[in-house]
């Protein structure tokens, strides 16, 4: 009889793997600070979509570990957002101009 539990848990760490990267794509996370069940991602989903007034009441009012996930996945979007702003760091004429020392470049 063959073994077959290490098969069994390369599969449930490759399916939280999909649903990780499924819950980071669809939530706009730069992380998932969460259990990504299809349960607790309709939550942080319906989280997200309040405002930011809304999102204020609900960390007053619940647990301080209650409070820590909804911070992390604030946290998770902000990083998220200031990344895709960031823009694509390749090195540009006006870069080079402004920085001449850094690249090496003369006129």
């Amino acid at each position: 009889m063959t073994d077959t539990r290490p098969a069994m848990i390369t599969v449930l760490i490759d399916d939280w793997k999909q649903r990780s990267a499924e819950a980071k794509q669809r939530l706009r996370l730069q992380y998932v600070p969460f259990q990504s069940t299809p349960e607790m991602i309709e939550k942080v989903e319906a989280f997200l979509l309040l405002s930011d007034e809304e999102q204020q009441q609900v960390l007053d009012t619940c647990s301080s570990d209650k409070a820590e996930l909804w911070i992390s996945v604030l946290t998770a979007r902000a990083i998220y957002e200031e990344r895709q702003d960031k823009g694509t760091g390749s090195i540009t004429e006006e870069r080079v101009a402004r920085y001449p020392d850094r690249y090496g470049w003369q006129p």
